[in-house]
């Protein structure tokens, strides 16, 4: 139940091939499987293409177009490389549009950290760090926009922290911020919230209920960093909205139910006819809504000091807020 970065579909993480959403998205009804009910991870897509192995263009006399994304990039570049003695480095490299590097821990094997398979992975000494820019080859050596992705599985503890970012990703990558925060069981099960710039439930059929943070991934940012009970209240707040927003568009049809036509034979799916809820329906989708807010609450209320402490451990906090 992942929302994408953006708030827009144009917007959204795409790549050459056409749109990449950042996280998965999920139906929370009774009838999905409990993995697909639980919330969130970053999405392995777009981050595995930030770690994969790529080529050089030549000197990296990168001229950013907007000065503060140079800013930007240059304070996440240091942090990352002071963060990272010891982490095997994949020198800077294009992919596609992407220009950038990125570094993992000794815990992950060689082959997770090149081919990008280390943001699929909770276990503990996990650790990454990916940094890139964006271009057009006709322009090069200019660049724009900043694309980010940090995760953090410390040894020793059962919760963990992926975070990634895009600014001024035009449509490539579009904006957006995500934190997923994830609790291992002793069994090696894991559980996920995630925060950021949007809040999203996934109801029927993939329908989504966004809301969207005030004051954009920055403002949101810095109240979930500022201290465990702002973690816990902006966490709340945003629940509570989104809640109530879901419940509303069950309750006025926004929300619609489908049905599937006959099977036509040779692999063709049949069509899917869009239709009003049914009372049944209506009110199962409410409790899943229900179900799955409380969730999310129990979480963040039993991990509020534990995942704001991961935080502000694992993430340059200075550098995003720009301080």
């Amino acid at each position: 139940m992942e929302p994408p970065l953006g708030i827009e579909a144009r917007r959204r993480l795409r790549g050459a091939g056409g749109r990449l959403d950042p996280v998965r998205a999920h139906h929370v009804g009774p009838d999905a499987p409990r993995e697909a009910r639980d919330n969130e991870p970053v999405v392995p897509l777009l981050l595995s293409l930030l770690f994969a192995a790529g080529t050089a263009p030549g000197p990296a006399r990168m001229r950013f177009t907007r000065a503060e994304d140079g800013a930007l990039h240059a304070a996440l570049r240091s942090w990352m490389e002071a963060r990272s003695p010891g982490y095997r480095h994949l020198p800077p490299r294009e992919r596609g549009s992407f220009f950038g590097e990125s570094w993992c821990s000794p815990a992950v094997v060689e082959w997770k950290c090149t081919g990008g398979a280390v943001v699929n992975d909770t276990a503990p000494g996990t650790a990454w760090r990916s940094l890139d820019t964006l271009h057009y080859s006709s322009s090069w050596p200019e660049v724009f926009g900043v694309v980010a992705s940090i995760g953090d599985f410390p040894v020793g503890s059962d919760l963990g922290v992926a975070f990634s970012l895009a600014v001024h990703g035009a449509s490539i990558v579009g904006d957006g911020m995500s934190l997923a925060f994830t609790r291992r069981a002793a069994d090696g099960s894991g559980e996920r919230v995630v925060a950021g710039e949007r809040y999203t439930l996934v109801l029927v059929d993939r329908q989504e209920v966004v809301l969207e943070a005030p004051g954009g991934w920055r403002e949101e940012f810095g109240r979930l960093a500022l201290s465990p009970d702002s973690l816990r209240r902006t966490f709340g707040s945003r629940l509570d909205a989104l809640e109530k927003r879901a419940l509303a568009s069950l309750a006025d049809g926004t929300i619609l139910g489908f049905d599937d036509g006959p099977y036509l034979g040779r692999g063709i799916p049949p069509v899917r006819g869009r239709r009003p809820l049914r009372e049944d329906e209506r009110v199962r989708e409410a409790a899943a809504v229900r179900t799955e807010i409380a969730r999310r609450r129990t979480f963040v209320e039993a991990n509020a000091g534990g995942i704001h402490s991961l935080l502000v451990g694992a993430l340059p906090i200075r550098e995003l807020l720009g301080r």
